[in-house]
């Protein structure tokens, strides 16, 4: 086999070296991507909670609301229980 006179490994098992270097690299690629892939789904799933979660938010705010101005004050004059 020829040699390069800056390494005393051939060059075939150089090479064969960098191929196993290179599938390596792309196993660990695909294993990234299917990460990614997953993550991004629990995400999107996580983003559809939170805005339900606003809406809810949102009416139940309006419901307390409408339900102060109906009682004509903004805190009720009592005692909280643990006085």
């Amino acid at each position: 086999m020829a040699r390069n006179c800056c390494n005393s490994r051939p060059i075939g098992d150089r090479l064969s070296s960098m191929d196993d270097a290179i599938e390596k690299v792309e196993i660990k690629c695909a294993y990234l991507e299917a990460q990614v892939a997953e993550l991004n789904d629990i995400v999107y799933e996580q983003q559809k909670c939170i805005d339900s979660l606003t809406i809810q938010l949102q009416k139940l705010s309006k419901k307390v609301e409408e339900l102060i101005e109906e009682s004509g004050e903004a805190r009720p004059n009592r005692r909280p229980p643990h006085y």
